[in-house]
């Protein structure tokens, strides 16, 4: 109204002089939006239905390739140069504990392993590598596994052994960040010398102020000051020194780690931009495909937004 427009029917218009009209407005206003919700659903319970099949329904993940199954349908296909530094990576991570997950996706990226650090995280989190889909919760539906119609890179068994090793773990020991205090920064670090458990750490309220100590668990009576401790760290940090030579060669590695990384930022940012290139190209497609008739609306919207 502000700017002087009004929606109009094309087929039954709208008389807005007479009331018992303008509810039918209304009505012709919502249907598209009814409609549009009603096909969203569809489209949900349709990929759903798919994956409940065994389908995976995303374009593939590194480590497979998409190829047309039988019924014309893409099925995914085990890329041979990938998937055996897919595999190392998943068997290091559950079996060389002591190795950090950082460390290995190093390694393995030095190799030829297309992921970067985050999506390297999550690979070892999906189990569509062991030949299994995750479908989410939806509605009332909790997520479930299912199994999948292609073949794994690795066993279930090892896909739980990297769960329960490495994120499960995580989970159990993680501290809040709440659990962080200033004042206590050697908390859960000291061990208690009287019976060997570590130390915990709280405040005490004085008449003036409060009073900080790392201490023991009851019924172990061991308390010690908070400022006082960490003092003789501070101090006994400051009494370590570090061989010439042995400097040296620290500065020499770094020297290396920085040349590498800046040379995979490199490698990475060439091919970040190979795949901007690569779906911009399946956007001109499809947009092509959708001024043709080819393509119906609500796909190219959904193939837009992802």
């Amino acid at each position: 109204d502000a700017l002087g427009v009004e929606a109009q029917a094309v087929e039954q218009p709208i008389d807005r002089d007479v009331p018992e009209q303008l509810p039918m407005l209304g009505v012709y206003i919502m249907m598209p939006e009814a409609d549009n919700a009603r096909r969203s659903i569809n489209t949900k319970q349709g990929q759903r239905r798919a994956m409940r099949e065994g389908r995976y329904i995303y374009n593939p993940p590194v480590g497979y390739e998409g190829v047309p199954g039988a019924d014309g349908k893409q099925r995914l296909a085990i890329d041979d140069e990938q998937a055996p530094l897919i595999r190392r990576a998943f068997e290091q991570a559950a079996r060389a504990p002591w190795r950090s997950l950082q460390k290995i996706w190093r390694e393995l990226k030095g190799e030829g392993l297309r992921k970067a650090k985050s999506p390297f995280y999550r690979m070892l989190k999906n189990p569509v590598y062991a030949g299994q889909l995750r479908l989410g919760a939806w509605r009332d539906e909790p997520e479930e596994i299912v199994e999948g119609l292609h073949e794994g890179i690795i066993t279930p068994r090892l896909f739980r052994e990297v769960q329960r090793t490495r994120f499960e773990e995580d989970k159990k020991h993680a501290r809040p960040e709440a659990n962080l205090v200033e004042q206590l920064p050697l908390r859960g670090h000291l061990v208690c010398p009287e019976c060997g458990k570590r130390l915990t750490g709280s405040r005490s309220q004085g008449r003036n102020k409060y009073y900080w100590y790392y201490h023991c668990q009851s019924p172990c009576p061991a308390r010690h000051s908070a400022p006082d401790a960490n003092e003789d760290f501070r101090a006994w940090l400051a009494q370590l020194e570090i061989a010439d030579g042995v400097a040296n060669a620290y500065r020499a590695v770094a020297d290396d780690l920085a040349a590498g990384q800046r040379e995979q930022r490199r490698r990475e940012a060439r091919r970040a931009r190979e795949e901007k290139r690569r779906l911009e190209k399946k956007l001109t497609r499809a947009d092509e495909m959708y001024f043709e008739g080819e393509l119906e609306k609500d796909s190219h919207h959904r193939l837009k937004r992802r």
